[in-house]
């Protein structure tokens, strides 16, 4: 350690500066050396010690300033980890959420998939439906054609009935199973 005592300069090692504090603090054994000299080095020893105590207060101070900084830093990691573990728990949460999510998206897919081949399935049935419905629709014009002469009496009119009845798909009874069919048919939808 280089200092700067009275103009010279010294260069002292940790022990040597312990050795002048121990022999501060234990006043030293007096020497017969011409008095001049002592009074030098004693104004020379005093500065350097009150140099040396000096930076030694400065360094606890650092010392200090650097412990504290250290204990804020310590406590400010903690906190981080602390909020990592936050974080991993959500994290872990929200990835059980998103399986949840996913497990609900293929299920509803399948539905879709599912109402789909209905609806297909259901127009097919209501293109049967409507092709039976031109059908009906072609037997009604055709019997308003043959509508019955204005004056029937009432026997001709049981007669007509009658006939009709007879002709598997041209009375009404055929037309009610008929009906009764295409009901069913909506129903099967």
């Amino acid at each position: 350690m280089d200092s700067d005592t009275g103009g010279g300069k010294s260069k002292l090692d940790l022990s040597d500066i312990m050795s002048m504090l121990d022999d501060t603090e234990k006043k030293p054994e007096q020497k017969p050396e011409p008095a001049r000299k002592e009074k030098k080095t004693e104004k020379q020893d005093d500065g350097f010690v009150k140099k040396l105590l000096s930076d030694i207060e400065q360094k606890n101070a650092e010392i200090l300033r650097l412990s504290s900084e250290n204990t804020s830093l310590k406590y400010s990691l903690s906190e981080k980890e602390i909020e990592v573990k936050k974080l991993k728990a959500q994290l872990e949460s929200s990835n059980g959420l998103v399986e949840s999510l996913k497990a609900q998206v293929l299920s509803l897919s399948q539905q879709v998939e599912d109402l789909n081949k209905y609806v297909n399935e259901a127009r097919v049935k209501l293109g049967e439906m409507e092709a039976d419905r031109a059908k009906l629709a072609a037997r009604m014009a055709k019997k308003e054609e043959q509508a019955p002469p204005e004056e029937e009496d009432v026997a001709s009119i049981f007669k007509r009935i009658a006939l009709e009845a007879r002709e598997p798909g041209a009375s009404g009874e055929g037309e009610q199973a008929q009906k009764k069919q295409k009901t069913a048919k909506l129903y099967d939808l």
